[in-house]
């Protein structure tokens, strides 16, 4: 059928993908892992979040309120002048996850 040469070579470039694979997948767990650290650290804080009791998240929610007006003042800074759009909208999207979730 095939000469003993091609067999060889195919043999060869064989072993090369598969090499060549290897070392592909290797960097895309680690692309992976880096692109992925962020959801890890929103993940415990929810989960931390989640571990507390509900009157301490009763008593937050007063000092929350007046970090949210100052925030959107721009009190703490005009190097913070971006969170004030991040809290206005963090509860949009916190709700809209929530809702993901429960599909």
């Amino acid at each position: 059928m095939y000469p003993h040469r091609e067999l060889s070579d195919l043999g060869a470039r064989k072993a090369a993908l598969r090499v060549e694979i290897a070392h592909l997948r290797t960097e895309c767990e680690v692309a992976a892992a880096v692109v992925t650290r962020p959801l890890v650290l929103a993940d415990k804080a929810i989960a931390w979040a989640r571990s507390l009791s509900p009157l301490a998240v009763i008593a937050s929610l007063p000092l929350g309120a007046i970090a949210r007006v100052a925030l959107e003042r721009g009190v703490a800074g005009s190097r913070m002048k971006f969170l004030g759009p991040l809290v206005k909208w963090a509860p949009v999207v916190f709700t809209a996850v929530r809702g993901l979730q429960g599909r």
